[in-house]
């Protein structure tokens, strides 16, 4: 039956060494891994649905919020970039107040339909069926976070440049079972003891390199641990990856997936889907956002994007495309004869043309179009591009022949502008 649960949870010791541990391969120029000591500790895990737990107090909330999408539909489907992600930006809006949304990512969760990420590079996390998170951690930290504010801001609107900021997560049950087993624990950040609670630790994974904290075993006994049994699909835990705002006594919540020992034989595997986003709240006061240099005019007089947002943008729908086996399809569809006869330049150019304007580009003189594509190769963007078409993969091969005439070619090259972008974009939204 529902109610406060006590299971083992692994702490650190806290020590003087730098942390860091590696999904990915570690290399010669890398710290030396170092995960620290660990000891399990019984821990009491609360029943939050009888406490009075508020996101800026305790650092998470549940809300009631439905969605319209059917299990199926979160397992790959686009429904997810074009409804989901919508009604996740509503529920931000109307829980937090803020003027701007941005959802850059989501991850879905169940042990019996996972997609392997290993490879020679390691153990990837962007598959689009991961394990459970097992482990106390945040994901990210405040260093992290500003660093992430940086590029994320470029894409909004400027006056999100000052004010404060909010990384934050939205988790939900996406199966028509309430969840029984594996539940995802939340920690009440009131009750930690700071700083000396949190441990820096690098994550270092297949591509993507994060600083966040563990937590430290000395002051366990203090802290008080939260679940919400029987989660249901019309439920969203949201919980802080990290708050700008100094004032508030909830900004980062340290989270674990837990295993029920009292979860019934047979109890159905838990479906989860968690999304990440930007917040932004312009007319916040004080400033509590890292300094930015004043956004760039370009010869548009101010109206359209920048050529540094321009490139953010489309990097950003890139490297979603790459954990996205359906957006890169799309994007192997749609640009197959672009890259074929022009490579990873010739994609960006398309994107760069922007003919449904997904990356406010449409309207932006050719200078300023000129130095987006000059960005996005100087940063690596055209690696993006080789690793979606590396190989000829099952869509490349069907494809051969249609590009083989010149019907095939005009009629792709006549769907790949009005598509591309949008299909990027998507993924970004």
């Amino acid at each position: 039956m529902p109610g406060d649960l006590t299971v083992q949870l692994s702490h650190v010791v806290p020590d003087a060494k730098r942390h860091a541990l590696f999904m990915r391969t570690r290399k010669d120029t890398d710290a030396p891994s170092h995960a620290g000591e660990q000891v399990l500790l019984d821990t009491t895990i609360h029943d939050g649905r009888s406490a009075d737990l508020k996101l800026d107090e305790a650092s998470f909330e549940l809300f009631e919020h439905p969605t319209k999408l059917a299990t199926e539909d979160f397992y790959g489907g686009q429904r997810v970039y074009t409804e989901y992600y919508d009604e996740i930006r509503d529920l931000f809006k109307k829980v937090t107040g803020c003027a701007h949304v941005h959802v850059f990512h989501h991850q879905v969760r169940n042990k019996q339909r996972l997609v392997s990420g290993e490879s020679t590079e390691g153990v990837s996390t962007s598959t689009p069926v991961q394990p459970y998170a097992y482990g106390i951690h945040t994901d990210s930290s405040c260093f992290h976070a500003e660093d992430m504010f940086k590029v994320m801001v470029q894409s909004a609107p400027p006056n999100c440049r000052c004010g404060r900021f909010l990384y934050i997560n939205a988790w939900r049950n996406i199966a028509e079972e309430p969840v029984e087993h594996d539940h995802l624990a939340v920690l009440d950040e009131r009750t930690l003891v700071k700083p000396d609670d949190y441990i820096q630790t690098e994550l270092h994974g297949v591509g993507y390199d994060v600083l966040q904290y563990n937590l430290s075993s000395r002051n366990a006994g203090q802290h008080q641990w939260y679940y919400f049994p029987q989660m249901r699909t019309n439920e969203v835990l949201v919980f802080k990856q990290w708050d700008s705002d100094t004032l508030r006594p909830g900004r980062v919540c340290f989270h674990t997936a837990i295993s029920d020992p009292t979860a019934p034989v047979g109890a159905p595997a838990r479906q989860s889907i968690e999304v990440r986003s930007f917040l932004f709240f312009p007319d916040h006061k004080p400033n509590t956002c890292p300094v930015m240099p004043a956004p760039e005019l370009g010869d548009e007089g101010g109206q359209g994007v920048t050529a540094v947002g321009g490139k953010d943008s489309i990097k950003n729908g890139l490297t979603c495309i790459e954990s996205d086996t359906r957006c890169a399809r799309w994007l192997l569809f749609f640009l197959q004869w672009q890259y074929k006869t022009g490579g990873s330049k010739s994609v960006l150019e398309v994107m760069v043309k922007d003919d449904g304007n997904h990356h406010e580009l449409k309207e932006a003189t050719a200078a300023t179009k000129a130095k987006t594509l000059e960005l996005l190769l100087q940063q690596g963007a055209g690696k993006h591009v080789d690793r979606i078409f590396a190989g000829p993969g099952p869509m490349g091969l069907m494809l051969r022949k249609l590009f083989k005439t010149q019907l095939g070619a005009a009629l792709m090259g006549a769907a790949t502008a009005l598509a591309v972008s949008a299909m990027v974009k998507r993924c970004t939204k």
